[in-house]
């Protein structure tokens, strides 16, 4: 049956973490965890601990920094061109640290 078919593949399947770095930063997902977290632990109270101590959450290792406020903030016109406002321009950049770690720990 179908039904049987699909539950074979979810049997079979592995969840692998990835994803791609372009411009945006998605700190919002460890808000977003932080909610499924809430969720779980509402229904399931006694299960806190196996939950923290014993299940690997899987994440994804991003290659990009957020910029300091002092480089990612500009002061230009609006784009009616009558006042001044702040732009939030090249949030995030590629860290060479962290992409060297990526290599290193996809290396071994």
């Amino acid at each position: 049956s179908r039904q049987e078919f699909v539950d074979m593949v979810a049997i079979a399947a592995t969840s692998t973490p990835m994803a791609v770095y372009k411009t945006g930063f998605w700190a919002d997902h460890w808000t977003y965890y932080l909610d499924l977290i809430k969720s779980y632990l509402s229904i399931f109270p006694d299960g806190e601990e196996g939950l923290m101590f014993d299940t690997a959450l899987p994440y994804f290792f991003s290659p990009a920094s957020v910029q300091p406020r002092s480089k990612k903030y500009v002061e230009n016109l609006s784009y009616r061109g009558d006042r001044d406002h702040i732009q939030q321009l090249d949030a995030t950049v590629l860290d060479p640290q962290k992409r060297e770690y990526m290599e290193q720990f996809i290396a071994e």
